[in-house]
C-alpha cells in the first residue's frame, strides 16, 4: 500500500529549527526523546547525535544542535522544559525529570523537578490543577511529599510566564533551607 510521503522526526526537527526559536526547539526536542505515561518516545539522544553527525551541513542543524545541548528526556510539558530551563540558567542545580519516589504504603509520587540529594521537588500546576477534584489531589500529594521527608515547591503557569525570577528565588530558597549552598545567578 502507498502512502503519504513524510519527513522523519529529526527531518521535521531540523526543519522547524529553521522557523522557531531555540527554546521553543528545545521544547520540542524534551517532546520527542521525553514521552510520557501516555505515549514513547519518539526518539532517543543517540538517534539525535547520529543525525545531527549525518547532516552537519543542513540548513537548521546549527539550531538543532545548539537545542540538543539544553533538551533533556523525560519532559512530560513543554511547560515543565520551560520551568527547567527557568531554574538552570538562573543557576539552580540540574533536577532529575519526573522521578519516581516510593511511598511507605508501597505506592509512588512522581516529582516534575527533584533534587533528590535535598529531597526537594518542584511540582508545576497547568490549568488542569484548577479542577476542585485536582486541587484534592494536589493536597493529598503535597502531604505524600511530606510522608517521605521531602519539601515541594508548587508553580503556576502566571507565575512562570510573568515572574520567573519569583520561581528562581523560592526554588532558591527551598534548596538551600536543604542544604544547597550556592545562591542563584543574577
Amino acid at each position: 500500500m502507498r502512502g503519504l510521503p513524510v519527513l522523519s522526526v529529526w527531518d521535521s526537527c531540523r526543519s522547524l529549527a529553521t522557523m522557531i526559536g531555540v527554546d521553543d526547539l528545545i521544547r520540542v526536542l524534551d517532546f520527542v526523546l521525553g514521552g510520557d505515561p501516555r505515549r514513547p518516545a519518539l526518539s532517543t539522544p543517540a538517534d539525535l547525535s547520529s543525525y545531527l553527525a549525518q547532516h552537519e551541513h543542513h540548513p537548521g542543524v546549527r539550531r538543532l544542535r545548539r537545542a540538543a545541548t539544553e533538551a533533556r528526556v523525560g519532559s512530560w510539558s513543554p511547560l515543565e522544559t520551560t520551568l527547567r530551563l527557568v531554574l538552570t540558567r538562573a543557576g539552580i542545580p540540574e533536577p532529575e525529570l519526573n522521578l519516581r519516589l516510593r511511598l511507605p504504603d508501597g505506592r509512588e509520587v512522581i516529582a516534575d523537578l527533584a533534587w533528590p540529594e535535598f529531597r526537594v521537588a518542584a511540582e508545576y500546576n497547568g490549568a488542569h490543577h484548577d479542577d476542585p477534584a485536582q486541587q484534592i489531589h494536589d493536597l493529598r500529594r503535597i502531604d505524600d511529599f511530606t510522608d517521605i521527608d521531602w519539601t515541594t515547591v508548587n508553580i503556576e503557569r502566571i507565575e512562570l510566564l510573568r515572574h520567573p525570577e519569583s520561581v528562581v528565588a523560592r526554588v532558591s530558597r527551598r534548596l538551600q533551607s536543604r542544604g544547597w549552598s550556592h545562591s542563584p545567578i543574577g
